[in-house]
């Protein structure tokens, strides 16, 4: 009888172990912070975050969150573009916050996301990114850099359409 019991425990503990929950259905995460109050940045501050790899995207679902303070006495415009050059903004009042959460990934054209602060506006903040693969790089002067995240998605974006979503 003890065998049995212990039997069955072990045997519970390797189904609970391989369950839906294992690495199969991993999610992770990552972030990149962005300074555009610091003149070194400027113009390119922001980050970018995608599915997959910097090198290598990936056409899976993702979650990416982005968080800003504008610590200016002005209007700030936040800027999200697409692979395909298509853009959202965003109006970011003096001296409040935002935040926003949305999905990417299902396509070649939302399978990375750049965040960018249009003009030389003074915000700051982070971007980070949920699901089975992603990736998040700081387009700052004293990180990754604008080279690495132009790579990615130019600060114009790929494509030309450019148009407001």
């Amino acid at each position: 009888m003890r065998k049995v019991a212990i039997g069955t425990v072990l045997a519970l503990g390797l189904i609970m172990s391989l369950g839906p929950w294992s690495t199969a259905g991993a999610t992770n995460s990552d972030f990149a912070l962005f300074d555009g109050t610091e003149p070194a940045n400027q113009p390119n501050s922001g980050a970018v975050c995608g599915a997959g790899s910097p090198t290598n995207l990936q056409n899976v679902f993702f979650t990416y969150h982005v968080n800003v303070s504008n610590f200016s006495d002005s209007l700030a415009v936040l800027r999200i573009t697409f692979r395909d050059g298509d853009i959202t903004r965003y109006q970011i009042p003096a001296r409040s916050s935002f935040s926003l959460t949305e999905e990417g990934g299902s396509n070649a054209n939302n399978s990375a996301i750049r965040v960018s602060i249009e003009g030389n506006g003074q915000l700051a903040g982070e971007a980070s990114a949920t699901g089975p693969k992603v990736f998040c790089i700081s387009c700052d002067a004293d990180s990754d850099g604008a080279g690495a995240c132009n790579k990615i998605i130019p600060a114009g974006g790929l494509g030309s359409t450019g148009s407001n979503k």
